[in-house]
């Protein structure tokens, strides 16, 4: 985005073929067949990470039984944080969290 005389602005399109971008509302048939209820879902599958759930402000690296597609990148481990966040790289410093 460039910003031109008067405050006035361009927006630039940029198309990446790595990544497909769709909205679906809540009366459209897809939005329900996409929807998982986490509190209905199977508890064999569920794994309680006991770090992060008795902690504050933790991050702990996780390695996924998937390739999750993250900008073209097919990655195999990723940081999940106690304050709801998913990090994609290398945790660089330890006030990550905060």
């Amino acid at each position: 985005m460039d910003t031109l005389p008067d405050n006035r602005t361009r927006v630039m399109e940029d198309n990446h073929s790595y990544y497909v971008s769709r909205l679906y509302g809540p009366s459209e048939p897809r939005s329900r067949e996409l929807w998982v209820d986490v509190a209905e879902a199977n508890r064999s599958q569920v794994k309680i990470h006991t770090i992060l759930s008795n902690t504050h402000r933790q991050a702990s690296r996780v390695v996924l039984s998937f390739d999750f597609p993250f900008y073209g990148h097919p990655l195999r481990q990723i940081t999940i944080a106690t304050g709801g966040f998913i990090f994609m790289g290398d945790v660089i410093h330890r006030m990550l969290t905060a």
